[in-house]
């Protein structure tokens, strides 16, 4: 940014700009177009048989949010354990405490 000479400004019979406020935005009056989110519903039923929907399931029953690392096989790491608990108390619910002990004797 050039700073202007005030003499040579006042020469020329102008006045110094850069010590004015400059004005900061320009405001003018719009249109508000709202819009209504409505979910196609065969992409719906679509997504909810991708196969994303389990891994939801499991890691939001297991507690589990977030993965903490980064990496395909740093997350499958983190992974395979909240899937194994997610199988073992599956197991345990469908057989029972006495026959899952059987089977793993």
């Amino acid at each position: 940014m050039e700073k202007p000479c005030k003499p040579w400004l006042e020469e020329e019979g102008r006045e110094d700009d850069s010590r004015k406020p400059k004005r900061q935005g320009h405001y003018e009056a719009k249109k508000v177009v709202k819009l209504k989110f409505r979910p196609d519903r065969q992409k719906m039923d679509q997504r909810k048989c991708l196969s994303e929907h389990p891994f939801g399931t499991v890691k939001r029953w297991m507690d589990a949010g977030y993965y903490l690392l980064k990496g395909i096989q740093k997350t499958d790491g983190e992974t395979a354990p909240i899937f194994l608990g997610y199988n073992l108390v599956r197991a345990l619910n469908l057989l029972g405490f006495k026959k899952m002990m059987e089977i793993m004797a």
